[in-house]
């Protein structure tokens, strides 16, 4: 493999896999991340975009790439666990092999690594990201929840979500604390069991983990959840009730943010403001959005529109992989428009109401189902 090569991951979250995602930038190729559950038709069409040189897989979720590879659609797998005649075996690359190889000399604003989405919708999206990503976003994560000595953080989503692969592998990594690795699926019994035996202090999530958690009757009592200062939601509406609810239970504060794929976290609370529930927090310093109407001009305060990333900050994707048109639809005037509406507050707060697919206009006013619900 040579730098610029693209080696695609398909694996649940595992020090394999960020073994195989960090050794991939340290040398310049690019890891292609896709969620280790795809079936081998959604891979199929991400292969016949992406063209790796290599996939790396586990024994758990390996078939649709055995299929595939039967099929002559890939030729080079390593697979961690028991690897199959022709495959390589992931502990096969721990044996000495030579000289230590150095760093790629990569560029801020040159491709690390490609984020797809599922495709079970469509034509499936490849969100490029350059190395410059780690600055933007992990110093930003560093001055939204400043990190402390003894911080071990988890999420309960897949390391392929770039929200899970920044705040549960890449920034802590980045700030100099620890990660643990939530084994197994989000249940609330295994979600809970490992907060107590890893201690941790930091929770990542979504807002439909925490229900499942606040309906057990007592868990808080169940489980020590003494280690937690902090949890994290995203991905949908938390709903005030529910961030009430987990405030008279656990104690401990519950933030919740707004992110996306072709960035990762925009506006988030954190420690800087009061958190004021039902927003998503204020803006972060160096971050440039807006909320434009379709002329592309701020709307009012209070008012709803379309909410927009500026194209200048470097945390923002390069584009979708081989898809220029689909870039383009999205990234006009200066502005990467994330197809949310918005609105902010008096105050400087932001509220998420939905896509803007989902929402419809009355006399002219942008009317939204999460709003009337």
């Amino acid at each position: 493999l040579k730098p610029g090569d693209l080696l695609l991951n398909k694996m649940s979250n595992s020090r394999e896999f960020s073994g195989a995602f960090l050794a991939a930038v340290k040398l310049g190729i690019i890891p292609v991340l896709v969620h280790s559950m795809l079936s081998a038709s959604e891979l199929k069409n991400i292969l016949e975009q992406a063209q790796p040189r290599l996939v790396f897989t586990e024994t758990a979720v390996c078939e649709p790439v055995r299929e595939l590879r039967r099929a002559g659609l890939l030729k080079d797998v390593v697979c961690a666990g028991e690897a199959a005649p022709g495959e390589i075996s992931f502990a096969s690359l721990f044996e000495p092999s030579g000289p230590s190889v150095s760093t790629a000399d990569t560029a801020a604003d040159e491709p690390a690594f490609i984020v797809y989405t599922s495709g079970t919708t469509g034509k499936p999206k490849g969100i490029v990201h350059a190395h410059r990503w780690i600055v933007a976003l992990g110093d930003l994560n560093r001055h939204r929840l400043p990190p402390q000595k003894n911080d071990v953080v988890m999420a309960t989503g897949e390391w392929s979500f770039i929200s899970a692969l920044g705040h549960n592998l890449l920034f802590p990594l980045r700030n100099c604390v620890t990660g643990a690795i939530l084994n197994g699926r989000a249940s609330p019994e295994n979600v809970l069991r490992s907060i107590e035996k890893h201690r941790v202090t930091i929770l990542y999530s979504v807002a439909t983990v925490y229900r499942r958690l606040l309906g057990m009757p007592n868990f808080e009592k169940k489980y020590d959840l003494g280690s937690l200062r902090c949890a994290h939601a995203t991905g949908e509406a938390l709903r005030e009730a529910t961030y009430h609810e987990w405030k008279n239970r656990v104690g401990a504060e519950l933030y919740e943010h707004y992110g996306v794929s072709e960035y990762q976290l925009v506006i988030g609370h954190g420690v800087q403001h009061t958190v004021k529930p039902g927003s998503v927090g204020k803006g972060l310093p160096g971050v440039r959005v807006a909320i434009l109407d379709d002329d592309f001009k701020p709307v009012p305060s209070g008012e709803l529109g379309q909410f927009a990333i500026s194209t200048k900050d470097p945390g923002l994707f390069l584009g979708y992989y081989k898809d220029r048109e689909r870039t383009e639809a999205v990234v006009r005037h200066g502005w990467y428009f994330t197809g949310d509406l918005a609105y902010q507050d008096a105050e400087g707060y932001f509220y998420i109401a939905g896509r803007r697919d989902d929402c419809f206009k009355s006399r002219g006013i942008f009317i939204s189902p999460t709003e009337i619900e």
